[in-house]
């Protein structure tokens, strides 16, 4: 995983991801290796070409996704369905008027929630609270104005 690779979140910006290539660089730089830990150079090279260019971070991108859909194990949750975010109801913080979570009705009566930290994490599978009904929640993390 590129991400994983560089130490950065899937949300990050192109400055982080630029700060980051640079710092896994002189981490394992040959004068500052002081632990021997082996490195492949190309791969640190792909992983911050693809991620700082926003057409090949989005295909990267699709292709985990899509990676991660078709290797859910039998044993994980299959989603019943896609769910766009925007199809969820915000509920708002009650000492604020920011959004803390997103509920979205299942058939059964019960809801799928998901909360903001949730989404940080990048989590996406979101059970129901009633019953054993799984969905997939599609959102991508946007960036505040001041690029953050």
């Amino acid at each position: 995983d590129y991400y994983q690779l560089l130490d950065v979140p899937r949300h990050a910006s192109e400055v982080e991801i630029k700060a980051a290539y640079h710092r896994v660089l002189l981490r394992l730089h040959p004068d500052k290796n002081r632990t021997g830990e082996r490195f492949d150079i190309a791969l640190i090279k792909e992983a911050y070409e693809v991620l700082s260019a926003a057409h090949r971070r989005e295909a990267y991108d699709a292709t985990i996704l899509k990676e991660k859909l078709s290797n859910l194990s039998s044993t994980a949750p299959r989603p019943a369905q896609v769910i766009s975010l925007e199809d969820f109801n915000e509920i708002p913080n009650g000492a604020t008027d920011e959004v803390a979570s997103w509920r979205y009705g299942c058939r059964c009566g019960g809801s799928y929630v998901i909360t903001t930290q949730a989404m940080e994490r990048g989590e996406h599978l979101i059970g129901c609270s009633s019953c054993s009904e799984v969905i997939w929640a599609g959102y991508e993390i946007a960036e505040g104005e001041d690029g953050a």
